[in-house]
């Protein structure tokens, strides 16, 4: 099954039966490939300047890497990738973000958030961070 069509593909990104290829990842150019069973956490959000609406590559604040995207100011929203391997989330936009949701979800991915409204700090309490904490408390 290594020449199997992908289940969704756009220019940014790609998705197929086992992962997430991040197109355009590593400068100057070069993909990154995750597996769909390192996926903490993806949170879609509205795009603003406080979560990446102007990132177009690279990172600002050293917590959130985000993929070449020329036109990410233009797209109507931003995911938002946590996984179980690195500390550094993965901001990303796609094409047609309905059908990537879609697609990821048909994957078996659950942990997908649909997160609207997002606060001016990021994800400062995201649910993975307080199950972490709340796992060394004592009853």
């Amino acid at each position: 099954m290594m020449n199997a069509q992908p289940d969704y593909s756009d220019s940014l990104v790609e998705v197929s039966q086992t992962g997430i290829r991040f197109r355009n990842y590593y400068f100057p150019f070069g993909s990154k490939f995750v597996r769909f069973f390192h996926i903490l956490r993806v949170t879609k959000m509205r795009p603003t300047l406080w979560n990446g609406k102007w990132r177009l590559w690279g990172t600002g604040d050293f917590r959130t890497w985000f993929p070449r995207d020329w036109r990410r100011p233009q797209r109507s929203c931003i995911f938002l990738l946590r996984l179980s391997t690195q500390k550094t989330r993965i901001g990303f936009t796609v094409e047609d973000p309905e059908r990537f949701v879609e697609v990821v979800k048909s994957r078996g991915l659950k942990n997908m958030d649909s997160c609207l409204t997002p606060s001016v700090d990021g994800e400062k309490a995201a649910p993975e961070q307080t199950v972490k904490k709340t796992k060394w408390m004592k009853p």
